[in-house]
């Protein structure tokens, strides 16, 4: 497979990644429960990283001294990724992903403040820039529950851009499949005995509806999981990471098509300078994946 193939593949999971979030949404109109979904998916998504990593014949194990930082970052994932899907519920998907997407612009500033890098003047206007486009894209009508879910999905931005950093760190000795395949096993965990604290799984109800957005909601993930590893072989992290900023644009078009999700002419305007802040920082600064 060549470079043109590579970009298919991230096609693929960018276009998995926009479906899965509003998928998710869509699934608790089947009385399917956040924590139910995340467990599920978390799991098929460890279990798809496990076989692919026993196929390639690496261990999928850390060393124990980094058990400690491990359980850490992979508590804070299943922490964000809670936040993000209860601001689903809160708010619409498309600023619910907006908001949640300034996180490369958290990672920049969080490293500027742990003296890991400088902050640049593209950083500032893009952070700027990114506050503007929210303000523009959410109307400016902040209270009751656009207030909650704003809240939820600045926790998930912050958790994400912390969880980066954490994994990064981790990377620095170990394959990126590897550290990935860890921390979302200890997510699991966590996200397992939330449920379970919560009263148990709650799957969908409606028949083969209800279970058919259930099951594309859970099954997304580990495919556009698997499609970015397989395209970071063959294409740079550069590069991915421009494409993947695709991922808020498909999602506020299902939203549009799925839920009727329609935005004014100056929260569209809102929405491109977000989306603009956040590739702007992103070609100053290649993030690392997680």
């Amino acid at each position: 497979m060549h470079r043109w193939g590579g970009i298919v593949l991230l096609g693929v999971a960018v276009l998995a990644f926009g479906l899965q979030n509003n998928l998710s949404k869509l699934s608790y109109s089947y009385d399917v429960s956040v924590l139910t979904l995340l467990s599920v998916r978390t799991w098929i998504v460890v279990a798809a990283l496990l076989i692919w990593l026993i196929a390639i014949g690496r261990t999928p194990f850390m060393p124990r001294a980094t058990w400690p930082e491990l359980i850490w970052v992979g508590l804070l994932f299943a922490g964000g990724s809670t936040a993000l899907l209860t601001a689903f519920e809160l708010i619409p998907v498309s600023l619910a992903i907006l908001g949640f997407y300034v996180f490369p612009i958290f990672v920049a500033l969080l490293s500027a403040a742990l003296g890991h890098e400088r902050l640049s003047p593209v950083t500032i206007v893009g952070l700027l820039a990114a506050f503007a486009g929210l303000a523009l894209a959410l109307d400016v009508k902040v209270g009751g529950h656009l207030l909650y879910g704003l809240a939820f999905t600045s926790a998930a931005a912050l958790a994400m851009a912390l969880n980066i950093i954490g994994s990064g760190r981790l990377m620095r000795a170990t394959p990126g499949p590897v550290v990935t395949f860890n921390i979302l096993a200890i997510a699991g965990v966590g996200l397992t005995a939330a449920m379970l604290a919560d009263g148990g799984l709650y799957l969908p109800t409606g028949g083969l509806a209800g279970w058919a957005v259930f099951l594309g909601a859970s099954t997304l993930a580990p495919i556009s999981v698997v499609c970015l590893y397989l395209a970071l072989e063959y294409v740079s992290g550069t590069r991915a990471s421009m494409i993947m900023n695709g991922e808020p644009v498909l999602t506020v078009l299902f939203a549009v098509m799925l839920f009727g999700e329609a935005f004014t002419a100056v929260q569209t305007l809102g929405a491109v300078l977000v989306i603009a802040a956040i590739v702007g920082v992103t070609l100053k600064r290649p993030p690392k994946s997680a």
